[in-house]
């Protein structure tokens, strides 16, 4: 059983402006609750110079600032980070154990050994060099000894592992942006099988925890597009392809000679 979670790193580069805490009570302090309602750009007789700037720098404009709209410039980036990320992906299994789906120990057990592997991709979108910081802190609140990105798990038959793996990326697909992941099967029927059950648990971990559906950009046999909730242009996309194995056909052919019996193995 093998997981691919493949993700695009994208740096934003984030203009970030001082608070001017000065700046800021002279502001509160010249303007009253009444007049806060319709604010005219032309007109600011009760606010300073400093203040006009310091808020159409922060906001993009005053009535911006009065109406809780700050404008965005570029891409939109969420204020959310790695440990919410974990917290949101652990929540998200919670949901599905009280959705009729509650996992088995071994299950919980391999759960745990996959989001250790995937855990650095949960913080992709964080400042540079933020999940290097937050290493130890990792490790002691998830109780891990060390984080490996590959994980290989082999059990006998009917021991939960396709159901396991649904779940898993159900619940990675809910909690982390901008994430493609491609599951391989034995065949094109486990394939399509495993793709409905993850758009399934999806669902049902939308409506346990009562928010709103997640919106399928592109849906097909073997892969899901999905909008994400963090950015607009979070997207997150799942393929699930069949892969058959197969040996190349080899032959043995008995060659009498003098000396010895040798064996041609043409391949």
């Amino acid at each position: 059983m093998n997981i691919y979670v493949l993700a695009n790193f994208k740096i934003v580069n984030m203009n970030y402006i001082e608070d001017d805490d000065t700046t800021f009570t002279q502001l509160v302090a010249k303007n009253t609750h009444d007049n806060m309602g319709a604010v005219d750009e032309s007109s600011h007789n009760m606010t300073s110079t400093d203040s006009i700037n310091f808020l159409t720098k922060k906001f993009g404009s005053v009535s911006s600032f009065y109406n809780f709209k700050g404008e965005t410039k570029g891409e939109d980036v969420s204020s959310i980070d790695g440990f919410a990320r974990i917290k949101k992906l652990r929540s998200a299994l919670a949901a599905l154990d009280k959705g009729g789906w509650e996992r088995s120990y071994h299950q919980r057990c391999f759960h745990e050994q996959f989001l250790n592997s995937v855990v650095k991709v949960l913080f992709k979108t964080d400042q540079p060099g933020h999940f290097e910081r937050s290493y130890p802190r990792l490790l002691e609140l998830n109780n891990w000894e060390s984080i490996r990105q590959e994980i290989l798990i082999s059990t006998p038959r009917r021991f939960g592992k396709t159901i396991s793996v649904c779940l898993f990326v159900s619940a990675l697909l809910y909690s982390c942006p901008n994430l493609e992941v491609s599951i391989y099967s034995t065949c094109k029927r486990i394939s399509c099988k495993l793709l409905r059950n993850c758009t399934r648990f999806l669902q049902i971990i939308c409506d346990i925890l009562r928010v709103p559906s997640l919106t399928y950009i592109k849906q097909t046999s073997d892969e899901v597009e999905i909008q994400g909730t963090e950015s607009k242009r979070d997207t997150r996309r799942l393929n699930s392809y069949p892969s058959k194995v197969q040996f190349p056909h080899i032959y043995f052919d008995l060659i009498q000679t003098p000396r010895a019996t040798q064996f041609a193995c043409p391949l």
